[in-house]
């Protein structure tokens, strides 16, 4: 079956563009992402296995009426 789609090649030559733009003018290739993408900011991770814990804990325990 023959690739339609070659992503590698596709990564490879998306990557060139990008670090020739980036080294040709580096603050208005920054402010460019910044203005496209805005403040990306990593948000905090909450772990399911630890949420999960703490909620069939708290399901366990009585309630008071």
């Amino acid at each position: 079956m023959k690739k339609k789609f070659d992503a590698v090649d596709f990564q490879r030559k998306t990557r060139e563009e990008l670090s020739e733009k980036y080294n040709a003018d580096r603050e208005a290739f920054l402010k460019d992402l910044k203005k496209k993408y805005g403040f990306l900011k990593k948000g905090k991770t909450v772990h399911i296995s630890n949420n999960r814990a703490q909620t069939a804990g708290n399901a366990a325990q009585p309630t008071k009426v």
